[in-house]
């Protein structure tokens, strides 16, 4: 058995050990970070801002903006008995009412139901991200908003079809990817009635009208009729704008815009930074499918960020003299007839920012292919200690992009981790380092280059506490020392 001063000194030795290892740097080359999205948490709670039905007067004035831009749907499609749409997956940027992409039917009794996804902040103001939602509008009857974790209905870039369907009696279901999300939904309606499915992108409860929305893609809706499914064959722009009591089917007050994906019919995106097409008219306004019958010309595009890796971007717009084109695929696209004969590009949109360069034009048909380098970049972060400025090894850092996806890695013995494929913007950097406090700081991030952070690193906290530690072992000691010739002159 070890006697007191045996067990002091593996104490301090032990003590030794763990701060030289934690003081130790690992060595190895810059690393490079894979892309995440937002994973599920089941316990965290949304904001409970309603979406509305289309149409819908707010209830009081001075009630907050809702905006709905989107589609709906031709007199073929009335009286349906189901619906479904499929919508990619965006994140964009909530900071102002609740952003959703949704289908939403108004059935024959007035009854409104609508299943998509959202994105809005929870009740402690983090991003809650890309979950699915349904609500059920009774004609009398209220019903609360259903929501899923964070991440149902991710990660970002992912496509799902969102459906609903009358079971018998009266009563519709809700699905997403033909899971059932619902239970029957008692609507007092067998079919819609003289009304068109509404596939819609919509702002609810802003304070203005300035929030980023999406875009986001729809595609493939479909209605079941007495004859089966059947795709709705022709579809107009749905754009809506309400405050307070005042109600208005259309006004240019409206920052939000839909149209259709270049050459393709049941194909559309709809949000921020996409205009308003021509003819500007109460809804329904102008026709998005089918498509006109032109002559395309077709092209490839091909996008490399500086240091000439490739990228995909989430979309890209051309424009001409006032006419748009918008494309979400790149390879054999269809270029309409341009009445200048020069196309530029305006739009070139990744993790929500516009990486497009300046000055890029072509015509069709001289023009089959199109490399454009945009301004996306490859950046480095370096983590060193607050005090002494030692790089800080094995640290993780976490970059979250203006979309909120992050890019996670973990520093290497110079202190450095490497970001590929940046795009212009303000991000938030978590860096976590063992057995010291997570760092949360803000940076912007312009171009190419190195930016550096300083954290309270394993060093400065060995620094800090260790001195304090060792004297107080010291005081102790001495203490216990004093106590020992206390007791030895009392015996004796």
């Amino acid at each position: 058995m070890r006697t007191r001063k045996q067990r002091e000194k593996m104490r301090l030795f032990s003590f030794a050990v763990c701060a030289l290892t934690l003081l130790s740097l690992q060595t190895g080359v810059i690393p490079t970070v894979k892309a995440t999205a937002f994973p599920a948490d089941t316990n965290r709670a949304p904001r409970l801002v309603p979406q509305r039905p289309t149409n819908q007067r707010p209830n009081t004035p001075g009630d907050p903006y809702w905006f709905q831009a989107g589609a709906i749907g031709d007199n073929s499609s009335y009286h349906y008995t189901g619906v479904n749409i499929t919508i990619r997956t965006v994140y964009d940027k909530v900071s102002e009412g609740d952003h959703s992409y949704w289908v939403g039917a108004l059935l024959s009794n007035g009854a409104f139901i609508q299943v998509g996804y959202l994105t809005t902040l929870d009740n402690n103001n983090r991003p809650y991200c890309c979950a699915w939602f349904y609500e059920f509008f009774p004609v009398i009857a209220f019903y609360p908003t259903i929501f899923g974790a964070p991440g149902s209905a991710g990660p970002i870039g992912s496509w799902h079809t969102y459906s609903m369907l009358h079971t018998g009696n009266g009563f519709w279901t809700i699905y997403m990817d033909n899971q059932q999300l619902s239970p029957p939904l008692d609507t007092g309606a067998r079919d819609s009635g003289a009304n068109a499915p509404t596939p819609t992108a919509e702002v609810a409860g802003a304070p203005t009208n300035q929030g980023i929305l999406g875009p986001a893609e729809f595609k493939n809706l479909a209605v079941q009729l007495s004859d089966g499914w059947q795709p709705v064959h022709s579809a107009k722009t749905f754009i809506y704008y309400a405050e307070g009591t005042i109600v208005t089917q259309f006004t240019p007050k409206n920052p939000y815009g839909v149209w259709e994906v270049e050459g393709k019919d049941n194909d559309f995106l709809a949000g921020s930074g996409i205009p308003q097409p021509a003819p500007v008219q109460p809804n329904p306004g102008a026709t998005l499918w089918p498509v006109p019958s032109l002559h395309y010309d077709k092209i490839n595009f091909s996008f490399t960020d500086r240091d000439q890796r490739s990228f995909a971007p989430d979309w890209i717009g051309l424009k001409d003299s006032g006419n748009w084109a918008f494309y979400t695929q790149y390879t054999n696209q269809l270029i309409p007839p341009s009445t200048s004969d020069n196309w530029t590009i305006d739009s070139l949109i990744l993790h929500t920012m516009n990486v497009a360069p300046q000055g890029i034009h072509f015509s069709t048909p001289k023009t089959t292919s199109l490399a454009i380098q945009g301004n996306v970049f490859s950046a480095e972060v370096q983590v060193l200690g607050a005090l002494y400025t030692l790089p800080v090894a094995g640290a993780v850092t976490e970059a979250i992009l203006p979309d909120s996806t992050t890019l996670v890695g973990n520093t290497d013995s110079s202190g450095r981790v490497a970001l590929r494929q940046l795009v212009p913007g303000t991000y938030k950097i978590r860096i976590t380092i063992p057995s010291a406090p997570p760092s949360l700081q803000s940076v912007s991030i312009a171009g190419p280059g190195t930016v550096i952070l300083t954290v309270l690193g394993l060093g400065e906290m060995i620094t800090l506490f260790l001195p304090p530690i060792l004297g107080a072992v010291i005081v102790l000691r001495a203490a216990s020392k004093r106590g020992a010739e206390r007791r030895v002159v009392q015996l004796q």
